[in-house]
């Protein structure tokens, strides 16, 4: 009998070991909130030395009050001087609802924002990509620089013009040179914009329970315990409305069927009983 009970025990122990050394190993479950910046800078302080820097941010985020989260973004952002550029919102067939928002926050502004975040969002993923653009602006600008020169002296060429021919050549050129100016211009007022705001772009999911960022192993099987029984009601909950809802077409089909199967089954019942009312004794 002990030799029987040694091997369960054994078996016990072996899986609880494993199980510590793996959530030793493991990161942690609040890791996801350690990528807020929390006072780092995520723009790089580029106005000092003249760069320009086009900054993006791509975060995936969860959180169990959806409607608060999605209240403090868009709130937040407009009294920052951002704007929500686009934003798109569905549900699962859980019913969990999700959203995916691209704002333009002011750079330096960006982490004031994303701490504003607070503890009603839970940060799985997080990327922060600084593009300098530095060495294409002042290029353009050089360019600019040197189409502006140009510019004048045709100007004045065409007020000095001696004959309609000449005019004509200096006309088309000046054109030119205007168009690739106004050109450049737009250029350079689009990395004006990209450089002084933020692209901050979120995917909120919504959670029946979120995490933390001390959670233990035992809390963690906890927290997916409660996550999967809560997507199981959610399920049973939709299954339960589409069975019932269909119920005004499948309903008579069910009848009719149950109707043709006991006809069905009466008629091959009485042909049995005649059949053997007949037989000879």
């Amino acid at each position: 009998m002990k030799r029987s009970l040694r091997k369960p025990v054994f078996l016990f122990a072996v899986t609880a070991v494993l199980l510590l050394c793996f959530a030793s190993c493991s990161p942690k479950a609040g890791a996801g909130n350690a990528l807020l910046p929390g006072g780092s800078d995520v723009v790089e302080d580029s106005e000092s030395d003249g760069r320009k820097v086009i900054t993006t941010v791509n975060m995936t985020v969860e959180t169990d009050a959806y409607d608060d989260l999605i209240g403090t973004v868009t709130g937040k952002v407009k009294e920052l001087g951002g704007y929500v550029q686009s934003m798109y919102e569905n549900s699962d067939s859980y019913g969990s609802r999700y959203a995916s928002i691209t704002l333009r926050v002011p750079s330096e502004k960006s982490d004031e924002f994303l701490s504003s975040l607070g503890s009603s969002a839970y940060v799985r993923s997080q990327s922060i990509t600084n593009n300098d653009v530095s060495m294409e602006y002042t290029d353009i600008e050089s360019r600019l620089s040197a189409l502006e020169a140009e510019r004048e002296r045709l100007e004045e060429l065409f007020s000095a013009a001696a004959s309609v021919s000449d005019a004509v050549a200096v006309q088309e050129r000046l054109t030119a040179v205007i168009q690739d100016i106004e050109s450049l211009e737009v250029q350079l007022r689009d990395y004006d914009v990209l450089t002084e705001y933020t692209t901050v772009s979120m995917s909120i999911s919504e959670v029946s329970v979120l995490k933390t960022d001390d959670m233990s192993v035992w809390e963690e099987i906890g927290f997916v315990f409660a996550d999967n029984t809560a997507r199981l009601l959610e399920f049973s909950r939709s299954m339960l409305v589409i069975v019932v809802g269909f119920a005004p077409f499948t309903l008579p089909v069910v009848v009719t069927v149950a109707a043709v199967l006991l006809i069905v089954r009466f008629t091959s019942r009485r042909r049995r009983n005649k059949k053997a009312g007949n037989t000879p004794q």
